[in-house]
């Protein structure tokens, strides 16, 4: 249980700094709306509704690690909810389906975007090349480590 205390500090650490990144990210970028350029409304929106999306579900996983650090029987029920067999199956076949799915939808999106719009083109490819880099990395990563 030790190491998994270990982790749950780590990860309190991570979250904490993506909420920071988040937060400072767009004190930032409202502070300096004025010397941007000028954008649509529901761009503004949706930007700003994102972050603040992030932000709170960081504030919950984050509250909810510290209440499971502090309380041995929280921390117990934790444990057991993330490393129940079934579900880890579970969420390691959907992720491999979803990849798959997303993978091929951005392949048919950028096929299609070529022929309207050649910076949707060329975002949609810079997004997958993204995606697959990340994937990559995490393939090469894990089989080291396992």
């Amino acid at each position: 249980m030790e190491k998994y205390k270990k982790l749950l500090s780590k990860r309190v650490v991570s979250l904490s700094v993506v909420i920071g990144v988040f937060v400072i990210l767009e004190v930032a970028l409202l502070t300096m709306r004025d010397k941007l350029p000028a954008m649509p409304d529901f761009i503004a929106g949706f930007q700003a509704g994102v972050v603040i999306g992030v932000v709170l579900c960081g504030v919950f996983l984050l509250v909810r690690t510290i209440l499971a650090l502090r309380n041995e029987e929280a921390l117990k029920k934790l444990y057991i909810k993330e490393h129940d067999e079934r579900s880890v199956y579970v969420q390691q076949k959907s992720g491999a389906l979803s990849f798959a799915i997303s993978t091929v939808g951005l392949l048919i999106a950028i096929i299609i975007s070529g022929y309207f719009n050649t910076v949707v083109f060329f975002t949609l490819l810079t997004a997958l090349a993204f995606i697959l880099l990340v994937r990559l990395a995490l393939k090469l990563y894990y089989r080291t480590k396992y």
